[in-house]
């Protein structure tokens, strides 16, 4: 996809320093794991770190590709794999859900407009009293 574009790069030209923190290491890792789905070839650390100084451009194109990596593994959670049927049922369900609540919140919704409504008609009558009361005691 990328076309292996850091091949193409000068032999004597000095590559970008690979980030040796615990945190930039695994971000690297994952970045890594999308731009071996991309390139669909070897990649190395060095490979990530010119291509996020050279082709920012592109850096997006790993950045999304990693993170349908890690909501992948997310949906997976513990288990080790899921099928796609069984993926396909997981994001059904999400929506499911989804919908529901958005039904219930709807719910919700209508009930406080009616709440309020009921609650100022309440205030209005009671106010009415009040006053008729206070003429009572007089």
């Amino acid at each position: 996809m990328l076309g292996g574009a850091w091949a193409g790069a000068a032999a004597g030209e000095p590559l970008p320093p690979v980030p040796e923190s615990a945190d930039d290491l695994e971000t690297t890792a994952r970045k890594l794991e999308a731009l071996a789905k991309v390139e669909d070839e070897d990649v190395n650390a060095e490979n990530a770190s010119w291509l996020a100084s050279e082709m920012t451009y592109a850096l997006l194109l790993v950045i999304v590709v990693a993170k349908a990596n890690a909501a992948h593994r997310d949906l997976a959670g513990s288990q080790a794999e899921l099928s796609a049927l069984e993926m396909d049922e997981v994001q059904t369900a999400h929506k499911v859900v989804a919908l529901a609540m958005d039904s219930v919140n709807q719910i919700y919704e209508r009930l406080n407009v009616l709440s309020r409504s009921t609650n100022s008609s309440k205030g209005v009558s009671q106010a009415r009293e009040h006053a008729i009361k206070s003429k009572m005691a007089s």
